[in-house]
């Protein structure tokens, strides 16, 4: 009995319980809860089934309300502003367009989407233009301005936005 008693004791001080607390990954300020543990970033990146189901839409809300300011003195500046909305272990890239137009996207994890964030450059400043949610952003989607219309379009040349710019 005595023994028994010791063994479980050192469980418990191991961290064997059976109440082990659930792995979380951070963002924004918030926790979300993850399927196992990973010994490191790169094995929770390369899962691909990190996050549990029922967070996705959880993270989906919080990447599409974090908000960011709307003029930057630098391409640069609004880069790394909007590389701040990326969720840790998903994608974020740029879309083709002419330089003085950049369009930020981020992946939403799971959900076959993107958000959107375009910025254009007027008289050395860039000013975010539009901020969306919208189909997953392969190589070769693009962004341009056509007859003071902001369109884009898919890798296969369909458009899927147009927003008349101000």
């Amino acid at each position: 009995m005595k023994r028994t008693l010791v063994f479980i004791l050192l469980l418990l001080a191991g961290g064997c319980s059976p109440k082990q607390k659930t792995p979380v990954i951070e963002y924004q300020g918030e926790t979300f809860r993850l399927t196992r543990s990973f010994s490191d970033y790169d094995e929770y990146k390369q899962s691909p089934d990190n996050l549990l189901p029922e967070e996705l839409d959880r993270i989906e809300t919080k990447i599409l309300s974090v908000q960011i300011p709307n003029q930057f003195s630098t391409k640069q500046e609004f880069v790394l502003a909007a590389l701040k909305v990326k969720f840790p272990g998903y994608g974020f890239g740029g879309l083709e367009s002419p330089k003085t137009i950049y369009t930020a996207t981020i992946e939403i994890p799971k959900q076959g989407a993107d958000r959107y964030i375009t910025a254009i450059e007027k008289s050395r400043r860039w000013f975010v233009i539009d901020d969306f949610k919208g189909p997953t952003a392969y190589g070769g989607t693009t962004v341009q301005i056509e007859n003071g219309q902001l369109i884009y379009r898919t890798y296969k040349g369909a458009e899927f936005r147009r927003i008349k710019l101000e």
